[in-house]
């Protein structure tokens, strides 16, 4: 099934008033929407940027990946955050 379309144009509006090339990768930009949007600019976001590559919603992901995708932003999220051995658990 493919992205929702509203919610595409929607981020395709906002990377475009950011300046972010069509072409970027997603986590440049992630960055770069959340450099010029600031806490408007959410993990669901670069979700939506890695999957849009392959057809899909951010929410088909799957869970490991999301979950990767968000520990290497949370730094970004939250200054100063680190994962502590065995916090997976």
């Amino acid at each position: 099934m493919p992205a929702d379309r509203s919610s595409s144009r929607s981020l395709d509006a906002r990377l475009a008033a950011a300046r972010v090339e069509p072409s970027a990768e997603p986590q440049e930009a992630w960055r770069r929407l959340r450099e010029a949007e600031g806490r408007r600019t959410t993990i669901i976001d670069l979700y939506e940027l890695v999957a849009r590559r392959r057809g899909l919603a951010g929410h088909q992901l799957p869970q490991a990946e999301r979950v990767e995708l968000a520990r290497s932003v949370m730094p970004v999220i939250w200054p100063g955050f680190a994962r502590t051995e065995g916090s997976e658990t």
